[in-house]
């Protein structure tokens, strides 16, 4: 059987395959959380594994109150510091929704962690693709 291939997205190109996989993952509100790593579909955080990457295209959020928020790559889950993933911190309001494009190699072992202000009330889904280095 061939392989299917995406037609890409802002430009780039993926073949998915048994060694490219899409994999959207998520961070969902958490109360009393300021840094928290984003998760897989069944609810497990996820870890880029060993010998992959994972390249995010871009990101979906939406917030249900006042917050604000970054995305960092980092060595450990849900923990401050890291690599800064976007280079700003993102302020939205009540029933703001943003789609950002935007390319991104996270590192073989390392976690995605999103930083909160407080108000822990944006989801954030990230689009991207697991795969070979």
């Amino acid at each position: 059987m061939g392989s299917i291939t995406n037609a890409g997205y802002q430009g780039v190109k993926f073949v998915i395959d048994t060694t490219n996989n899409d994999k959207p993952l998520t961070l969902q509100r958490t109360a009393g959380t300021l840094y928290k790593a984003v998760a897989e579909a069944g609810g497990a955080i996820y870890q880029v594994p060993a010998g992959k990457k994972y390249t995010i295209l871009g990101f979906f959020a939406e917030c249900g109150f006042t917050d604000q928020f970054k995305i960092w790559e980092h060595t450990s889950s849900s923990t401050a510091g890291g690599t800064a993933i976007t280079p700003n911190i993102f302020h939205m309001t009540v029933g703001d929704n943003i789609l950002v494009p935007f390319y991104y190699e996270v590192s073989a072992g390392n976690y995605i962690n999103v930083q909160l202000s407080g108000n822990d009330q944006v989801d954030v889904v990230l689009v991207g693709v697991e795969g070979d280095l």
